[in-house]
């Protein structure tokens, strides 16, 4: 068993080393990217500075469209009240204001979307866009490295439990063929009385305590098996650690993270087209 052990161990450990450079190589590409897409060569902000900047602007974009919006309403009102507004305008005025509400409706929708964004993926595009972050990040990383010996204390008791298991199981199977064996030997010196009827209902209750045992064991065995498939999942361990803002990154997410960060310019380009 130790052998066994010590083998998977070092896999283990091994795997984990590939995930983490994985996790780093990542990490680098897409802040790389991100910064060679979305920051100009004289910037003198971040990305993710630039990005605020932008929904800022989008956002005071929408609330001036907004407050027109509400004036030119008002206004309307008002000369529509005093007999003021001539038919022409009039008519030009009510086709061309839903047109207009629908337009503000449609940008207050994409402000949600930029909301939600941020909130969710603020921390990955914080990571992203600083070099001092990113470091930190790296570094905690390491820390959570996956050992041979850490594999090999995880691993030890849950290799004690499959041989546990496996014995019992062979003492099952072993003591079937017992009872099979002698039952065997014994009915076939029987004559055409046959085998008597009291002695096969011992037999059976001797097979259905048996069964029993290995129905007893089955919910054991299920236990184990997750469990040794849960080592498996070591090699890709840990899937997150605290970001910069202490929220969990998750590595499952980092690809997408700059999917998102692409998707908010374009939201912000629809927000601002909408107006």
């Amino acid at each position: 068993m130790d052998a066994w052990v010590s083998s998977l161990a070092t896999r283990l450990n091994f795997l984990n080393k590939e995930h983490r450079i994985s996790v780093k190589n990542d990490l680098y590409a897409l802040s790389a990217r991100m910064q060679e897409v979305y920051s100009p060569k004289n910037a003198t902000s971040d990305v993710l500075t630039l990005l605020d900047e932008r929904i800022q602007e989008a956002t005071e974009f929408l609330a001036m469209a907004e407050s027109l919006m509400a004036d030119c309403e008002a206004l309307y009102d008002q000369r529509v009240s005093e007999k003021s507004l001539d038919v022409f305008e009039r008519v030009r005025l009510r086709r061309s204001m839903p047109t207009i509400r629908k337009g503000i409706q449609k940008a207050q929708e994409h402000k949600e979307t930029i909301q939600t964004i941020m909130t969710e993926w603020r921390v990955y595009f914080r990571l992203y866009s600083c070099e001092t972050e990113l470091s930190k990040f790296l570094a905690a990383l390491h820390t959570h490295k996956l050992t041979k010996t850490a594999a090999e204390e995880i691993a030890t008791p849950v290799f004690e439990r499959i041989v546990e298991i496996s014995a019992a199981r062979d003492k099952i199977v072993s003591q079937s063929s017992a009872i099979g064996l002698q039952l065997e030997a014994s009915w076939l010196t029987y004559g055409r009385g046959g085998v008597r009827e009291r002695e096969l209902r011992r037999v059976i209750r001797q097979y259905d305590a048996l069964l029993d045992s290995a129905e007893t064991e089955k919910a054991t065995q299920v236990a184990v098996m997750k469990e040794a498939e849960a080592l498996a999942g070591l090699a890709c361990s840990p899937a997150c650690i605290p970001g910069p803002d202490g929220s969990q990154i998750f590595f499952d997410r980092l690809r997408n993270a700059f999917t998102q960060f692409k998707h908010i310019h374009v939201v912000c380009d629809s927000m601002q087209a909408e107006l």
